[in-house]
């Protein structure tokens, strides 16, 4: 009998094993399948890169004040800033998670819970560097799937080159219209700007906040408002009044950046190599649009001025 009963403890064993064994692989295969997954190209971000190079390429709007695929951009952008407005977790805080939108690599995180959340993410999506520009890759990227992209060589292709606002034919961002990159964060905050901007409520004149910088950055058209100023200039978004004066341009249109990085909505890539994966489609549809600016060999308009220059032209730059 005790023969007996040693065997089956043996064969309990074993099959547990073979059971931890068998989840194990699962697990692995599903790991796989995600990074897989996570690395295919979007249909819509590659039919955003080809409409980009066909306007681009169109001599017909050479003369154009401002040039259509500028139009296109600052749209794109637009509904890109559009979703950013409240996303502050500050402004109505919560201890429930939202699960509504997820990335891949909160599914691997589910599969290996050893992995700590952040450096699961920078590690296959890199971290941001500023909205709408490229990824950095993280330092401890996975180098069996991607390219090494180090910050050094990111920073020496990053160059913007200053324009100054009084050269354009409207140096004021329209709130409500232009795409501006701004979030409330504190409720009150938000509240008060809403009262004393609403026609409804006092009937007073858009009141901007004196302390507050507004910053264009091309050829993305977006206005980020720098120091102070977010909660007023919300209620303007709001209520669709106010049109600040830009306070300064960064203009990266002629960046290097723009030659060597690239995307196809699945990866980041460096000189056609991946470095990281897309987290944000929209953003890649903006940079491919960008890039068809860069690339463009005809000169783009915004605003009467053009934004991608030639050197070797003098002229080109103005109005």
């Amino acid at each position: 009998m005790v023969g007996i009963f040693s065997m089956w403890k043996r064969v309990e064993r074993l099959q547990h094993r073979v059971s931890e064994l068998e989840k194990s692989n699962s697990s692995l295969n599903w790991i796989e399948k995600a990074l897989k997954k996570a690395g295919e190209p979007t249909s819509s971000v590659i039919q955003y890169a080809r409409i980009g190079k066909r306007l681009a390429e169109d001599d017909r709007f050479l003369d154009y004040e401002t040039h259509p695929l500028m139009r296109v951009i600052s749209m794109t952008t637009r509904s890109w800033c559009d979703r950013q407005l409240m996303n502050d977790d500050r402004l109505a805080p919560s201890e429930l998670e939202c699960n509504s939108e997820r990335f891949w690599y909160e599914e691997l995180k589910t599969n290996a819970d050893s992995w700590n959340s952040s450096e699961a993410f920078s590690r296959f999506y890199g971290g941001c560097h500023e909205p709408l520009l490229p990824p950095r890759q993280s330092e401890a990227f996975d180098k069996k799937l991607f390219h090494e992209f180090s910050r050094k060589e990111y920073d020496r292709l990053l160059v913007p080159s200053d324009l100054s606002p009084s050269r354009l034919t409207d140096d004021t961002v329209e709130l409500g219209v232009d795409a501006i990159n701004c979030a409330p964060w504190n409720y009150d905050r938000f509240f008060d700007s809403m009262e004393r901007n609403d026609p409804s409520q006092k009937g007073e004149e858009w009141d901007r906040c004196p302390a507050s910088s507004y910053v264009m950055t091309l050829p993305f058209c977006m206005t980020a408002v720098h120091s102070t100023g977010n909660h007023a200039t919300v209620s303007g978004i709001l209520l669709h009044t106010g049109r600040p004066k830009l306070d300064r341009i960064d203009n990266y249109t002629m960046s290097p950046m723009f030659d060597r990085v690239s995307t196809d909505g699945g990866t980041w890539q460096i000189d056609g190599k991946p470095y990281c994966y897309v987290s944000d489609p929209l953003a890649a549809k903006i940079w491919e649009l960008c890039r068809a600016v860069h690339q463009s060999p005809y000169p783009i308009r915004y605003r009467g001025v053009v934004v991608n220059p030639n050197p070797s032209d003098n002229n080109m730059g103005k109005a």
